[in-house]
């Protein structure tokens, strides 16, 4: 046989090993059914619908996007493949509903995203799975969205939103996020976050931002975190019926007004609530227990704080450079440093209070608050004045510790059934599940279904070009 011949028997061979890996990698095979590599849908732009998207991407979807007829994805897994964005919606008003489906494996620029909606209404996302995404779920300049049953998971931030209203967040669970779970960024009203566990936030578990007003957090279970609830320059915030425990601070409010925190149990914190330069909040019936200090008020004014339980924790209460707070029908006992410290206030009232078993009831400095409201002042366990007109009142003041030289002229020595307080039980300790794993398809690293394809193919391609080979050979020494 001729050396050309040869040579081009030969490149043939080299060839076809390289051309089938290509052939078997690109027939589509690695990709499951539902398995979208992403999706873009602007409905201000015809070559971008929701019908467009069908063809330009392979989403199935039923309904046309009426309250009627909503469009409704159902069961279809969003993958990236580290690159880009799983969903993206713009300038859409149609109804629409994802069920069941998995958002994973965004890029990891700052505007990657498993789900972004901008200019956005009357959606649903119900049990959905949102992991390993830059930011899992982006709402910006949109109105009325629910999510319901959403878990997320190895993100960086779990759920935000900017300048939108009529949001909902329930039944969810927001995990084990780099930066911060829930962020209610900026110039949002509103927006309603209830019923969900929020946990192992690296920062935040949540925040509410500048300008965002009529915020709801409500029967929420929040662990885990630096600090649990952070409010930011935010107006008329609703906390109520949370459980805030392991957290180095359980809420955080700064520049606010007009909050109320009402209901929470709030244990096992490094600080429990603190207030700086805040104004007409209202903290009330509230379980403090556990934390290193309960409750700390600093350059805070017009705060009302009442039926509160302030138990065994390390420092009770610390008021600091306030003026008009109303303490009173609070139970503070079993702190082991002091129940309430007040330094540098002025014009606050403090009464009807039980400082039961404290190291130091209260101690003040620097002070002109009044201990009594001119009729009746506080319980305290270690005062050993008489009652000898039996009217309930201690005869002779209770001196308040401390260089302020502050006293409680009608301190209560009898308590009767007006005191209402039951002495409260430690909290159950939650039980945290650990962070979820996906299914086992999803457990691999982004492209590593691509990278042994591409193993294995160029293995069978070798095998064919270096077989091939060695067939020619063969039948050449046998010719001769």
């Amino acid at each position: 046989m001729k050396n050309s011949t040869k040579v081009s028997i030969l490149g043939f061979l080299i060839l076809l090993s390289f051309i089938i890996p290509y052939l078997v990698l690109f027939q589509g095979t690695i990709t499951p059914e539902g398995y979208i590599l992403g999706v873009y849908i602007d409905d201000s732009d015809s070559n971008f619908t929701w019908e467009k998207a069908k063809t330009n991407y392979g989403l199935n979807f039923t309904g046309t996007g009426t309250v009627e007829d909503p469009i409704i994805v159902k069961d279809t897994i969003f993958d990236s493949e580290g690159g880009g964005n799983n969903l993206v919606i713009q300038y859409s008003s149609r109804y629409f509903k994802f069920i069941n489906c998995t958002f994973r494996y965004s890029g990891i620029d700052f505007h990657n995203y498993g789900i972004k909606l901008w200019h956005v209404s009357n959606g649903q996302f119900i049990n959905i799975t949102i992991h390993h995404t830059k930011n899992a779920i982006h709402i910006e300049d949109s109105q009325n969205l629910v999510f319901d049953e959403v878990i997320t998971y190895s993100n960086s931030i779990g759920f935000r939103m900017y300048r939108s209203t009529g949001i909902i967040l329930r039944n969810s669970f927001i995990s084990y996020n780099d930066d911060y779970g829930i962020g209610i960024i900026d110039t949002c009203e509103n927006n309603w976050i209830y019923n969900n566990t929020i946990a192992h936030s690296e920062n935040v578990d949540i925040i509410i931002g500048a300008r965002c007003n009529n915020t709801y957090l409500s029967n929420n279970e929040i662990y885990y975190s630096q600090i649990g609830i952070m409010e930011i320059e935010a107006n008329h915030s609703k906390i109520i019926n949370n459980i805030i425990e392991y957290n180095d601070l359980a809420i955080g409010s700064g520049n606010s007004e007009d909050s109320l925190i009402e209901n929470n149990t709030i244990a096992y914190n490094e600080y429990g609530i603190a207030l700086l330069e805040n104004i007409k909040n209202n903290i009330t019936n509230n379980l403090f227990y556990e934390n290193s200090i309960a409750l700390i008020l600093n350059d805070t004014n017009a705060v009302n704080i009442n039926y509160n339980e302030f138990t065994f924790n390390s420092e009770g209460i610390q008021l600091n450079y306030t003026s008009d707070i109303e303490f009173y029908h609070n139970l503070v006992m079993n702190n082991t440093d002091y129940g309430v410290s007040a330094k540098n206030n002025s014009n606050s009232l403090i009464y009807y209070n039980l400082f039961i078993n404290n190291s130091l009831n209260a101690f003040e400095t620097n002070n002109t608050n009044n201990w009594d409201n001119s009729t009746i002042g506080n319980y305290w366990d270690d005062y050993s004045g008489s009652d000898l007109d039996y009217n309930g009142i201690g005869d002779i003041p209770y001196i308040i510790s401390g260089t302020a030289n502050s006293q409680d002229r009608y301190p209560i020595i009898n308590l009767t059934s007006s005191f209402e307080f039951i002495i409260p039980k430690a909290p159950e300790k939650p039980d945290i599940p650990k962070e979820p794993k996906p299914d086992q398809e999803s457990e691999s690293e982004p492209n590593s279904d691509w990278i042994i394809l591409l193993a294995i193919t160029i293995g069978i391609g070798s095998i064919v070009g270096i077989g091939g080979y060695s067939f020619y050979y063969y039948r050449k020494k046998r010719s001769r």
